[in-house]
Formats: structure tokens, C-alpha cells, sequence
């Protein structure tokens, strides 16, 4: 047991002086690597965003009025779900406009024919 302990002591005192020099670590000059300079990122003002939204309409309505409808508001339809519209008898449509999501939630929200929206939120990586 003593041999063990020794063996452990000698070893932390051996690996403790090995990293040890004459001159102190304030001393020691310290080279930070260079780095390229960060690009500045310009980002898009509101109006040159498009808000996004997935909307569905009442049952029964074909998919052709449910995209008139979403003109109507000044809006322009990204993709229409066609099966899972035939599945649910309802017209599902992934819709975006210029106006801030707030605005567009509410403005379809008003809309009688609309049984949902659910936002669909854009995530971007930005890269050198």
C-alpha cells in the first residue's frame, strides 16, 4: 500500500515540475490565432420577407376556390397538399405574403372559409 502511494505521489510531482519552466505564465507571451474578420450580414427588412403559413379550409371546398380565395387576400400560394387535401375533404395550402405573420394570421383568421393556419417559420444558416 505504501509503495502504491508513493508511486502516485512521485508521478504528480514528476508531471507537475515536467510542465513547469523558468518563466511564469504571465510571463509567457501568448499568440492569439488570427481570424478572418466576421462578414456583416445584411438582413432583410420586413417587407422583403415573406411570411409563410399552412392553411386549411372547411370541408367540402374544392382546392380552385380555396386558391381564389387566398388571391383575394393578396396572397400567393407556394404549394398546394393535393392528397392530403383529397384525404381530409378539406384544401390544405402552404401560402406566404409580404405582410409581417401578425398581419397575415389575422387577416386570414377573419376569413370564414379558414378552419386553420399555422405558421411555418423559416430557419436559416448563415455561413462565411
Amino acid at each position: 500500500m505504501k509503495n502504491g502511494w508513493l508511486i502516485i505521489v512521485s508521478m504528480t510531482v514528476f508531471l507537475f515540475l515536467s510542465g513547469c519552466d523558468a518563466q511564469s505564465a504571465l510571463e509567457k507571451k501568448v499568440i492569439e490565432p488570427k481570424s478572418a474578420p466576421l462578414k456583416e450580414v445584411k438582413m432583410p427588412k420586413h417587407t422583403e420577407v415573406l411570411s409563410e403559413a399552412i392553411v386549411v379550409f372547411e370541408k367540402g371546398m374544392s382546392i380552385k376556390e380555396a386558391e381564389n380565395i387566398i388571391a383575394s387576400h393578396d396572397m400567393k400560394v407556394l404549394k398546394v397538399y393535393k392528397t392530403l387535401s383529397k384525404s381530409r375533404q378539406k384544401p390544405m395550402i402552404h401560402v406566404a405574403s409580404s405582410l409581417l405573420l401578425e398581419e397575415m394570421m389575422e387577416e386570414l383568421k377573419a376569413d370564414p372559409h379558414i378552419v386553420s393556419i399555422s405558421p411555418n417559420y423559416q430557419r436559416k444558416l448563415y455561413s462565411k
